[in-house]
């Protein structure tokens, strides 16, 4: 989720609101437009490439942008592996090449 407009390409506007209920606040925000988010990575190797991550949701009254786990790792595409000091964010069809394409440290 992002907390701006144009920050995902080819957006398009929800037809039904996505209800975004967080963690310590009573009143619920909503999520207006779908689209896809181009981000560059960097990985362990210091390589630096895009990446696409599809279905990017704009929710305006949301004050962080917000990377969901369960989200990412729902079509296959990509894995989530949670170590001591760091996380790393695996493109499974790329796997035997560099597989790791975002490592996020503490």
């Amino acid at each position: 989720m992002v907390t701006k407009l144009q920050f995902i390409s080819n957006p398009q506007e929800l037809e039904k609101v996505v209800k975004v209920k967080c963690a310590g606040v009573q009143t619920m925000i909503y999520g207006t437009h779908i689209g896809e988010l181009n981000i560059l990575v960097k990985n362990r190797f210091s390589i630096t490439r895009s990446v696409v991550l599809k279905n990017v949701i704009f929710v305006p009254d949301l004050s962080n942008n917000l990377f969901s786990v369960s989200q990412v790792t729902r079509d296959d595409e990509f894995e989530v592996r949670f170590r001591r000091d760091f996380v790393d964010i695996i493109e499974l069809q790329i796997q035997r090449f560099s597989p790791v394409i975002l490592m996020v440290t503490k």
